[in-house]
């Protein structure tokens, strides 16, 4: 699953875009618990509002991939790919489940980084 919308700066500011993409992982998580969402940002920085996405989705053990492209590499949640800033991997382990995800770069199952 797949989830793009543009978001103002203002609904950042707010939190509401934080708001709207957790509603948007727990309403995918509760319709099929083995679903995974693929969380893609193509902008040079990470938005604040996936991190705080994740911390209203502790504990909830959500199906969950994140990919940041930057211009010098692609850093993802799970193999293949380079790694996450550790408060952000900490906070998608918090999130999510133990058990395997879908993850869309390597189009096979990944284990899990849930705690």
């Amino acid at each position: 699953m797949t989830l793009s919308a543009p978001v103002s700066a203002a609904a950042v500011a707010t939190g509401k875009a934080a708001e709207l993409l957790a509603e948007a992982i727990e309403a995918a998580h509760g319709s099929k618990p083995n679903v995974t969402v693929w969380i893609e940002v193509t902008q040079p920085d990470m938005p604040p509002f996936v991190a705080e996405a994740l911390d209203r989705l502790a504990g909830r053990g959500a199906g969950i991939v994140v990919t940041h492209a930057t211009p010098d590499a692609m850093h993802c949640s799970h193999p293949p790919g380079g790694q996450l800033p550790p408060e952000l991997q900490e906070r998608l382990a918090k999130a999510s489940r133990a058990g395997a995800v879908w993850h869309p770069l390597a189009q096979e199952p990944v284990p899990g980084i849930g705690v």
